[in-house]
């Protein structure tokens, strides 16, 4: 019975150590989120937008004048 029951706590006892090892996390880490991709295009676009905006208001001063 001591054997059976020495041999149950070992088990739980390495199950325990092992199942909670360091795991590699994957590349998620280094890729960013999801969406990475489609935010970078949406700040160009701000950035772009605002050249725009700065144009059409020269366009819009000179016509003024």
């Amino acid at each position: 019975m001591k054997k059976l029951l020495h041999a149950l706590a070992f088990s739980c006892l390495s199950m325990i150590l092992f199942g909670c090892g360091d795991k590699p996390q994957p590349e998620k880490q280094a890729k960013g989120h999801v969406w990475k991709e489609q935010v970078e295009t949406i700040d160009r676009a701000k950035a772009v937008e605002g050249a725009v905006q700065d144009s059409l208001n020269r366009k819009m001063q000179g016509v003024d004048q």
